[in-house]
């Protein structure tokens, strides 16, 4: 994944490689200050979904830099015939859950 500033000033612009032909992605981002790990999972907090099902390999966020003392995060979920993965790396030791996505989680 790659951010940078959007090329309109406003928000940031995020790309990753695709993985295959015709996969879609579905794109959240929330506040890494609200992770916390419960029965075996890393739960993310409540998020805000940025894409759902997106087949280009690129977003802007509108939202500004989050509030001082603030990390935000960005994680990506791909889905393709064949192949269903979860939230960014499968190294990770945990599952990774969003607690609550705006609109409802994909």
């Amino acid at each position: 994944m790659r951010l940078e500033p959007a090329p309109s000033g406003a928000g940031t612009r995020i790309t990753w490689p695709g993985i295959a032909a015709g996969a879609a992605y579905d794109v959240i981002a929330g506040d890494l200050g609200a992770w916390r790990v419960a029965g075996g999972r890393l739960m993310l907090g409540p998020v805000r979904v940025l894409a759902r099902g997106k087949s280009a390999t690129s977003l802007i966020d509108p939202d500004g830099p989050p509030e001082s003392g603030r990390v935000r995060f960005y994680l990506i979920r791909a889905t393709a015939p064949g192949i269903t993965s979860g939230y960014s790396t499968e190294s990770a030791p945990w599952p990774r859950l969003p607690d609550s996505c705006d609109g409802g989680c994909p």
